[in-house]
Parts: structure tokens; C-alpha cells; sequence
């Protein structure tokens, strides 16, 4: 088993809860991406959809499309079905592959592809590699959103709590416990996940994420240099459409 893999086996209950913050803004972009490829043909492409949740609102935004989410972590795919068989009006529309893009075959026609938070699971040749896939196979017009870690992670103190949301009686916090430079990209954090219950902590648990980081310019002008245009929605979000 990986270390992702196992990363996940650790942290998966807590993946969604971590990113609350980061909602209320994803979902505008996912609106404005839904709107550039329902008038095209074929299905969208979901490349390391996790636990599912942003592929069960786009097929929610966009009632007559198939997506084909690729996810390798059994930990994530998991949770992503346990949250599928909650969405009748879904679920026939979602295909979950136990793959990565790399042995994903691109015979179906594509209309768009969703790569939230996947780029720094991949060293920089096999980020290169996958951009190279998209370009060769995919058609004109076609969009692909693509999220990268906030640059604000690379910059924060140790023992920064990088977010808080609460389920029940419950209050998930996530704190950043070490930061260090590997490499020229890659940086490692250890994250700890502490779960109270009033002032009193029932859970924690600690964990060592890898990361390999481009910034959004850096990735916009390996795009640009393809057969893409470009556009830089935020900090963390950027926009390709296949131009030729």
C-alpha cells in the first residue's frame, strides 16, 4: 500500500470537513464550468474525484450528462460510494473507475474535465505527462478546471489551524504541526486533526502529507505553450480550453 494511500486510510473522515471553507467559492466556478460544457458532446471527466463530492454537484448542475470519475484510493472510493447511494437522482449518471488517469483509455468523447486538488499528488515529469494527455486527446472548445493548493500553506507558521467546522456536537479542527522544504517543488506537512467535544479533545490523529507545488502562473504557461488558452480564476483555480 502507498503512502497516499495510507494518508487517506488515516485522514479520510475528516477530508471533506477540512475543506468547508473553501466551498461557497468552488461552487460559483463549478456553476460557470457547467455552463461551458453542457452544449458539448460526451462525458465529463473527473480525474482523483475523492470522496465524490464535487462530482455529485456537477451532475446535480447538469442533468443529462455522464461522468466518469477516476479515483485509485480505495479509502476515497469508499467514501465516494457511501455518498453516491445517497443520491438516487445521480447515481445512474456516475461511473467511479478504480484507476488513475494514466491507464485511463480516452476512448470516450469528452466535454470537459474536473483535476481538483490532483496536480501535486504528481511529480513535476508526471504533471507534464498528464497536461501532454489532456492536449493530445481531448477536442476543441473542451474545458478542463483544474484547483491547486493555496499558496498560503507553503508561508504558514507552525501551528496554524487551517480550519474548523463542526458536525453535530462535534468541532473538527485541522492544524499545520510541521512545514519543510524537500525539494526545489516538493514541500511535506504534518497536519493534525483534533476532534472535541465541548473543550474536550476525544480524537487526534496526525499525518504526513507530500506535495509537489506549481503555482497557478506556472501551470498556466505550460498550458499556454500546448494548444490550450488560459485563464487564472483565483489563487487556486485555473481555467484551459483546448484552442487547437
Amino acid at each position: 500500500m502507498n503512502e497516499i494511500e495510507n494518508v487517506y486510510g488515516e485522514t479520510v473522515e475528516f477530508y471533506d470537513l477540512s475543506a468547508l471553507s473553501q466551498i461557497g467559492n468552488k461552487k460559483i466556478v463549478l456553476n460557470k464550468f457547467a455552463d461551458m460544457v453542457k452544449d458539448l458532446d460526451g462525458i465529463i471527466l473527473d480525474i482523483g474525484a475523492g470522496t465524490g463530492k464535487t462530482t455529485i454537484e456537477m451532475a446535480n448542475m447538469i442533468c443529462d450528462k455522464e461522468i466518469i470519475a477516476l479515483e485509485p484510493s480505495a479509502y476515497m472510493r469508499t467514501a465516494f460510494m457511501a455518498r453516491l447511494m445517497e443520491h438516487n437522482e445521480v447515481k445512474e449518471r456516475i461511473s467511479l473507475l478504480p484507476i488513475d488517469v494514466g491507464k485511463y483509455s480516452f476512448r470516450d468523447k469528452i466535454s470537459g474535465v474536473m483535476c481538483m486538488g490532483v496536480l501535486g499528488h504528481l511529480k513535476r515529469d508526471e504533471q507534464e505527462k498528464l497536461l501532454y494527455k489532456l492536449d493530445k486527446n481531448l477536442n476543441i472548445n473542451v474545458p478542463i478546471l483544474i484547483e491547486l493548493l493555496e499558496p498560503k500553506f507553503l508561508v504558514a507558521p507552525v501551528g496554524s489551524r487551517i480550519s474548523v467546522a463542526t458536525q453535530g456536537r462535534l468541532r473538527y479542527e485541522t492544524y499545520i504541526t510541521d512545514i519543510k522544504q524537500v525539494g526545489m517543488d516538493q514541500w511535506t506537512w504534518r497536519l493534525t486533526y483534533k476532534v472535541f467535544c465541548g473543550k474536550k479533545i476525544v480524537s487526534t490523529v496526525d499525518s504526513l502529507m507530500s506535495w509537489n507545488y506549481q503555482s497557478v502562473e506556472k501551470i498556466l504557461n505550460q498550458l499556454t505553450k500546448m494548444h490550450f488558452r488560459t485563464a487564472k480564476l483565483s489563487e487556486t483555480l485555473l481555467l484551459a480550453i483546448k484552442a487547437r
